[in-house]
């Protein structure tokens, strides 16, 4: 079945008139000439968005439909260079050329190739750059395509649906995505619906996607010198953010955060580096045992299974560890540093009088507050956020990494089944 059949003129030329590019006409909304027009070119876009949206769910309907048809002729072929690698719009795509049954990353799928929609319909009218530049132009102002237009962008959406290669002369609608495993900045391009994973290479250049080798659970050590340990998600005082972090050329490529590489990554950096423990987390509340020879912690999800034994005070009884304390993730992370550490990291980042002013941060978690001194709330509530405890002195170890509840030794760290820990803190022997 063409694409023409699924997706009808009539269908596309309800939505032709459209646009949202009519307030990009105004240099700045400062403007007292263009105040009133820039306002209806705002409103007339918004009103158009949401036209388009509601628009694109019967494209992709339909080439849901026609992806559908072209999986049962066997005219789809799936992409390689997918293991070790987590882009869900290809895995998607390989699941569709297999037949399996749609879930919620097909709809991704298709919102990502209704790309070619977006692209033919924005070249509708091609002379609506150019115009912009006259004299006379008029900004905000919007000339409804013509029919012979129309057909022609219509036209070039049902031929790139029928015949499925995304890389033409005019332009291409290949999906560009991001690695959330490598970080790899990465391509699914097609011809005639064969799928192909690209990846940019040393020169920015796409090449050819190959597997990606597994990413290891980290091992990483840092310094304990007096053996007062703090776990926290952040320590909110003068001077110890600025000094952990690290160069913007790192903190955006090898530590990026938008990669379970980069996470990883970061692990090892910050206890070489800074002396800090470190593992990434979700939005979540997390508990800290302590196992009973005491030269290990375990940093857990705060809430286990209703069924797990639980003692007088509504603590989980973990065979083997007992429970220190719990805080929240609010910045999505653990944190392990000894009191040395956090003085000398305060430091370096530009506090004067670091003992000073970490002393009377801790003593706000048991103060009294105000009740308008927000400053002093917010300091009396991740104050609180902190779990302190003895332990000995020395040199200790990290063990996390991606996926680390499911990928653990759990025998070798003496972990129950049921615990879904984020990260091991050991006592290095």
């Amino acid at each position: 079945m063409a694409f023409a059949d699924l997706y009808p003129f009539e269908t596309f030329a309800s939505i032709a008139d459209a646009a949202w590019w009519r307030s990009n006409d105004f240099r700045s909304a400062q403007d007292p000439v263009n105040q009133e027009a820039m306002k209806t070119a705002q409103n007339l876009d918004q009103r158009d968005r949401k036209r388009v949206e509601e628009h694109k769910a019967i494209f992709t309907a339909a080439l849901g439909q026609q992806l559908e048809a072209l999986q049962a002729q066997g005219r789809l072929t799936a992409a390689t260079g997918l293991k070790g690698r987590s882009l869900t719009q290809v895995s998607a795509w390989n699941a569709l050329v297999a037949g399996e049954e749609a879930d919620y990353s097909r709809r991704w799928l298709l919102d990502s190739l209704s790309d070619m929609w977006t692209k033919a319909f924005v070249r509708m009218d091609s002379e609506r750059f150019s115009r912009r530049k006259a004299p006379d132009f008029v900004p905000g102002a919007h000339i409804i395509p013509s029919e012979e237009q129309k057909r022609a962008a219509w036209s070039i959406i049902c031929d790139w649906a029928d015949n499925g290669t995304s890389d033409n002369e005019m332009m291409g609608w290949g999906i560009r995505m991001s690695d959330a495993n490598t970080g790899d900045n990465c391509e699914l391009q097609f011809v005639n619906w064969a799928a192909k994973l690209m990846v940019s290479g040393p020169d920015y250049k796409m090449v050819p996607a190959v597997d990606a080798p597994e990413l290891e659970l980290v091992t990483a050590e840092f310094d304990v010198p007096t053996g007062k340990l703090m776990l926290t998600d952040a320590l909110r005082v003068e001077g110890f953010v600025d000094a952990t972090e690290f160069d913007g050329d790192r903190e955006y490529k090898e530590l990026s955060l938008n990669s379970a590489a980069g996470r990883t990554a970061r692990t090892q950096a910050h206890a070489s580096d800074h002396q800090v423990a470190y593992t990434q987390t979700t939005n979540t509340y997390v508990a800290v045992y302590q196992n009973t020879d005491k030269t290990a912690l375990m940093v857990t999800e705060n809430y286990l299974d209703e069924e797990w034994p639980m003692d007088e005070n509504d603590q989980p009884i973990i065979d083997g560890w007992y429970y220190v304390g719990n805080f929240s993730c609010d910045v999505w992370r653990v944190l392990a540093f000894d009191r040395a550490t956090a003085l000398s990291l305060m430091a370096k980042g530009g506090c004067v009088e670091p003992e000073a002013e970490l002393d009377r941060y801790l003593s706000m978690a048991d103060a009294k507050v105000a009740s308008g001194d927000n400053q002093a709330h917010h300091e009396k509530s991740y104050a609180g956020n902190i779990v302190q405890i003895d332990v000995t002195p020395g040199r200790w170890s990290i063990h996390a990494g991606a996926e680390f509840a499911s990928r653990v030794d759990r025998s070798a760290h003496n972990i129950p089944q049921g615990v879904e820990p984020w990260c091991i803190l050991k006592q290095v022997a």
